[in-house]
């Protein structure tokens, strides 16, 4: 059986005995019309079945109640807590939060910024993929209103909601130190990223300055993963060296550098002193809790949409807080 055609604004209004411009203005909440006329028509479009063609008003108008999202990964914890906080402000502005995930991969990001300008989608929060250069956002800025999220892009003259990555590592490595470390390292996170590179110099300058060792093995990249991490780690404690301290790049990377250390039979706190960076939900559940730099994902999330519902110029850099627990010798 062939499907029954879609029922017209037209018919809606030859029911409702009124014209399709009212129907409409009704439809879309706009127009001084009379509660009595707007009951009746939605009781007419509700009993023909009508169903309302947003994309279609959107075509017209040529404007989207689309906010487009594209973050690197999608089973990172910190983004979880990110995407939730950016769809409360958006959803009171009865705006529908659009995801999709690049993994890393600038292709991919292309693609999926392509698909969103073609869908007319005129409002998108990128956290740029490694390897994103200013001159391929230089386009997209006269397509779209866009703000950058985490990571900014030098050049680009995008407004961007980030941590700041230096003084968070700063802030770490000046704990570490006056716990009596002498021998530390920065570990983790994906070596082009420029977060990972603020993170990384900003922890060296703090250790150079107060004449401490920067343990040169350890002091490296590394998969953003646990999992990846755990057996990176136990190759290095194999070659021995291991720092009295060990700043790691985000929380998952420490989880997995300490079930590296505890495997290895180190006491994390006593003769290993760690630290995280995002302080996720759980890491306080650990043993022993993990000491973290917290990077307020329900901030961020919330400043960032702030910025994509009313753009300005500038950004806004969200500075960390050290939170001690038992991972850095804290009780």
């Amino acid at each position: 059986m062939a499907p029954k055609e879609p029922v017209r604004m037209l018919d809606v209004a030859q029911e409702a005995g009124v014209s399709r411009a009212t129907v409409s203005l009704v439809l879309r909440g706009e127009g001084v019309i009379g509660q009595e006329t707007r009951d009746h028509v939605v009781s007419v479009a509700k009993r023909l079945g009508y169903v309302y063609d947003r994309r279609a008003a959107q075509l017209r108008s040529g404007a989207s109640n689309v906010v487009g999202l594209i973050i690197t990964d999608s089973r990172n914890p910190f983004f979880m807590e990110f995407t939730d906080a950016i769809e409360g402000p958006l959803a009171a502005e009865e705006k529908v939060l659009l995801v999709a995930f690049t993994h890393d991969d600038v292709e991919s990001q292309r693609r999926i910024l392509r698909r969103f300008i073609e869908d007319r989608v005129k409002d998108i929060i990128l956290v740029p993929a490694i390897g994103t250069t200013a001159a391929e956002l230089q386009e997209l800025k006269t397509v779209a209103n866009v703000v950058l999220a985490t990571r900014p892009v030098r050049g680009s003259g995008l407004p961007c909601v980030a941590s700041d990555a230096t003084f968070g590592s700063r802030t770490g490595a000046e704990h570490l130190l006056w716990h009596g470390a002498k021998r530390l390292a920065f570990y983790g996170g994906i070596s082009d990223s420029p977060t990972r590179r603020q993170r990384a110099a900003g922890f060296a300058a703090a250790v150079a300055e107060a004449g401490a060792e920067l343990v040169a093995p350890w002091n490296v990249a590394s998969h953003p993963s646990a999992e990846q991490v755990f057996g990176q780690v136990k190759d290095l404690i194999r070659l021995g060296e291991v720092p009295d301290a060990i700043a790691c790049n985000s929380d998952p990377i420490a989880f997995g550098v300490m079930r590296a250390l505890a495997d290895s039979g180190v006491a994390i706190g006593e003769e290993v002193r760690v630290i995280g960076f995002d302080d996720l939900a759980y890491s306080s559940l650990w043993r022993p809790s993990l000491t973290s730099l917290r990077v307020e994902p329900k901030v961020l999330g919330e400043l960032t949409a702030g910025a994509i519902l009313r753009p300005r110029r500038g950004g806004h850099l969200h500075k960390p807080t050290l939170v001690t627990r038992e991972s850095c010798g804290c009780r």
